[in-house]
């Protein structure tokens, strides 16, 4: 046996093994895996950046894939290297991936099990039952490839920010159907190292969520209530759209992420943004009002592959209760005339326009405002889906609501 057959065999034991260990603990304990790798390899540091990536891509292929997987996968395995069942799975959904083919521990595996790759199977094994209840036009196909990054360029000094993205080899290419979004082709870039960033140029934010702020289209001077801030992308965009005028009040019940909002506030010299308890804004009255609400997120199943098969329709349900609640709690801070913008980051019909139709039937003093789709510019009844193709991003649900 060679020198090369040797090692691929022995890098192999310690890859399969890993990937056992971290897919199994979280199918079973339903924990993100985004979490579990990052808690894995801070506590194994003998990983290099190669192992990571393979390990790290063939967990996401596995989820990604699962469903034309599942029948063939063993519940679970003391030894996945003796394991036909589970290498033959791994290497199916690293095929269909089409990643690391010619990688020396797939060439091991596949003349070890005489691999011959699985002929391909019903699209819409590829997500839950439930689904298709939920979303009967989603193209099952589009969930199957990682979103690239979205940025957002701000400020006055764009062109700046563009040429170091080029330079630096991000590979950026300007959406002409929406101003100052731009998708980076680049991989691995650390882009908070980008003088461009650190400068407050642009902000990281995907395409569906940049649609959100548009939708909202504030007005210089207004007054705005961003209910579910999280993280501030949002609230920086609403600022941004107000031409550093009005106010932006950023709430959120994680009163913790509110450090980073004004953490991001103050790189991108915004002086119009400020952070409350929920409990304190809402006892205000606003031009605007968004929900950005809590909820499946089935809208980023692309990046969390591993959702699909941990989300349940009572998930849904139980959370289009939550959603309810909050629109009730914050819809009488809305000035007359004001808007209320309902959105979240999921494809089902009970978290969207089941959630805006019943709100709507409690609160005749609302209706929807007919507006264009920011992205194909046809008129809307004033609810709006994102989808994640054509352009390739994750997918956003949006409901603009007026109060007479």
């Amino acid at each position: 046996m060679s020198e090369s057959f040797d090692r691929s065999a022995a890098r192999a034991r310690s890859y399969l093994n890993v990937i056992s260990d971290i897919f199994y603990s979280t199918y079973e304990n339903q924990h993100p895996l985004d979490n579990t790798l990052r808690s894995f390899f801070r506590e194994n540091k003998k990983y290099g950046s190669k192992d990571r990536r393979f390990i790290t891509e063939s967990l996401y292929a596995v989820y990604r894939w699962f469903g034309w997987l599942k029948d063939d996968f063993p519940s679970q395995t003391n030894s996945p290297e003796e394991s036909s069942e589970f290498c033959s799975s791994l290497l199916n959904a690293l095929a269909w991936d089409e990643t690391f083919q010619d990688h020396p521990v797939v060439a091991y595996l596949i003349q070890k099990f005489s691999f011959e790759p699985k002929t391909e199977m019903d699209d819409s094994l590829l997500a839950p039952d439930w689904l298709q209840d939920e979303c009967k036009e989603i193209d099952y196909r589009s969930l199957q490839s990682r979103p690239p990054v979205w940025i957002r360029l701000q400020g006055q000094n764009k062109d700046k920010a563009l040429t170091e993205l080029e330079n630096k080899g991000a590979g950026p290419e300007v959406l002409s159907e929406l101003t100052g979004a731009v998708k980076l082709n680049g991989s691995r870039l650390n882009l908070s190292e980008f003088i461009s960033y650190k400068k407050g140029s642009f902000e990281i934010q995907d395409l569906a969520s940049q649609c959100l702020g548009v939708l909202c289209a504030p007005n210089k001077g207004e007054f705005w209530w961003d209910v579910c801030a999280g993280g501030g992308g949002k609230s920086l965009q609403l600022a941004s759209l107000l031409e550093n005028s009005g106010k932006v009040t950023s709430s959120d019940i994680r009163t913790f992420k509110l450090k980073e909002v004004m953490k991001r506030a103050q790189r991108g010299r915004f002086e119009n943004i400020q952070t409350k308890t929920v409990e304190q804004a809402r006892n205000k009255k606003y031009e605007g009002v968004l929900i950005d609400a809590p909820c499946s997120c089935t809208g980023v199943w692309r990046r969390n592959p591993e959702s699909r098969w941990m989300t349940s329709k009572r998930d849904v349900e139980e959370i289009a209760k939550i959603q309810k609640q909050i629109l009730e709690e914050s819809c009488h801070a809305v000035k007359a005339g004001g808007k209320l913008v309902y959105a979240t980051c999921s494809i089902t019909q009970t978290e969207n326009e089941a959630v805006v139709e019943n709100f709507l039937e409690l609160h005749p003093e609302f209706k929807l405002n007919p507006i264009k789709h920011p992205l194909t510019n046809e008129l809307t009844d004033g609810m709006i889906r994102i989808n994640f193709q054509p352009h390739d991003s994750d997918a956003m649900f949006a409901a603009v609501m007026i109060r007479l």
